[in-house]
């Protein structure tokens, strides 16, 4: 493609008709809006409504499940009565234990106690029976003993026997003196556990001997 040059001092001519300075306007009208200065403030409207921005109304929340805590309640509940039947009913390894019956054995030791003091009276033997006795150190029990042996007893034994718990208190028959001058008395003799032994808790004289 050729271009022709211009002849020096050629300058474009305006078109006839057109006055002169007007720009030739191309197919598209121009903008209808023109800017210009906008009062304080102030700004041009928006050719859309406008207007307070509403929320339309929410769906109310979902109630929360109470599935999973049922379930541990209900797990808990039947755990603590499976402890409460395990416990108290069967097997019952919570519900106190029953003291032992002790009775068998007391009745035998007591009734030792018994053999074993009135042997020992007949052979005059104070040490060996007051091994027997709970408190030796205590002295009306000793004076008690002591006044027994003195009489010289023979032919012991047992008129009646009086259980509290786990003390038997016996009413002993012995007779002392010699010749004309023997006769019966009824002694008191009463056993039962101290310190972890049975032993004779207690040994008196009827009144008036």
């Amino acid at each position: 493609m050729s271009f022709q040059q211009q002849p020096p001092g050629h300058r474009n001519q305006p078109h006839p008709g057109r006055p002169p300075g007007q720009q030739p306007q191309g197919p598209y009208p121009q903008n209808q809006y023109q800017q210009g200065p906008h009062p304080q403030g102030q700004y041009p409207q928006s050719p859309y409504p406008q207007g307070p921005y509403q929320q339309g109304p929410y769906p109310p929340p979902k109630p929360k499940s109470r599935t999973g805590l049922l379930v541990v309640l209900g797990v808990l509940v039947l755990a603590l009565a499976g402890l409460v039947i395990t416990g108290f009913v069967a097997p019952g390894f919570l519900r106190p234990k029953p003291a032992p019956d002790t009775s068998m054995q007391d009745s035998i030791a007591a009734n030792q106690l018994l053999y074993d003091f009135s042997n020992a009276a007949e052979e005059q033997r104070l040490d060996a029976i007051m091994a027997l006795v709970c408190r030796p150190e205590e002295q009306y029990t000793r004076n008690q003993i002591e006044r027994f042996l003195a009489a010289r007893p023979v032919r012991m034994g047992s008129i009646s026997t009086k259980v509290t718990g786990r003390q038997y208190t016996y009413e002993v028959s012995a007779d002392v003196g010699e010749g004309a001058d023997a006769r019966p008395i009824y002694p008191t003799l009463a056993t039962g556990p101290f310190n972890a032994r049975y032993c004779v808790v207690s040994f008196s004289l009827p009144h008036g001997f």
